[in-house]
């Protein structure tokens, strides 16, 4: 099996009003999870809560950091915010064949991802 293969990898959320997706831990962002891009100092150094979604994290007010990161984040969040939140439910997709993702899993799939796929042996008939 992949040694390097997570859960996380495996799922990705599509703001639709932002209530259900997690700002820092959840992976619904072009920069992946923000929690791994920043430490539990990032919190601190946007003003965002370590617990807040992404809606609450819109609502709060933008300004610019000393560093790249933190305002690449903050780009993130102006570009929801140029679009608007709908009412509509966040969207939970699955990747599924050819690392695309969509909204529905394949277990197949995801064994497939899982695995490192190797040739018959002559011998395993013996076994």
């Amino acid at each position: 099996m992949n040694t390097n293969v997570y859960a996380t990898d495996f799922v990705k959320n599509e703001v639709q009003n932002g209530r259900s997706i997690s700002f820092w831990f959840d992976n619904w962002s072009s920069l992946g999870l923000l929690i791994e891009l920043t430490g539990q100092r990032g919190c601190i150094d946007m003003g965002i809560t370590l617990h807040a979604t992404v809606a609450k994290a819109m609502a709060h007010n933008r300004r610019r950091h000393m560093t790249e990161t933190l305002n690449h984040m903050e780009t993130v969040l102006e570009n929801i915010s140029s679009t608007g939140l709908t009412e509509a439910a966040d969207i939970v997709l699955w990747k599924g064949k050819g690392d695309r993702f969509t909204k529905q899993i394949s277990s197949k799939d995801t064994w497939k991802a899982t695995r490192d796929i190797k040739s018959k042996v002559e011998w395993y008939k013996e076994i």
